[in-house]
């Protein structure tokens, strides 16, 4: 049973930082947004994907706003409250939850 919290996230946006980490391959690097490597996975649904491939043992991403990355938090039954996250983000501790398209939770404000 997957006890993570489910990230949901904006789905045309990358996050502004990146921090790679590896002990197999010796990596620990971040890179901003706009230098990242092309042979880097830089959309959260590739950075959730090369987690679970394990070619990475963490990967954090620092986020703002803008990038609308968020948990649902259930409240009641079927009811939920969305529970916004900003700065540093550890991958390994969510699921992918995927782009906030997909997210049929019913929320209260």
């Amino acid at each position: 049973m997957n006890c993570k919290k489910r990230l949901y996230f904006n789905p045309f946006e990358i996050p502004e930082k990146i921090r790679f980490i590896s002990t197999a391959r010796k990596t620990d690097i971040t890179f901003d947004a706009q230098h990242l490597p092309s042979d880097y996975p830089a959309w959260f649904d590739d950075l959730f994907k090369a987690i679970k491939k394990g070619d990475y043992d963490e990967i954090i991403v620092t986020v703002s706003s803008h990038e609308e990355c968020y948990y649902p938090k259930r409240i009641g039954t079927g009811l939920y409250k969305r529970m916004p996250l900003v700065g540093e983000i550890s991958l390994s501790q969510f699921s992918n939850g995927g782009g906030y398209l997909k997210d049929n939770h019913i929320y209260v404000e």
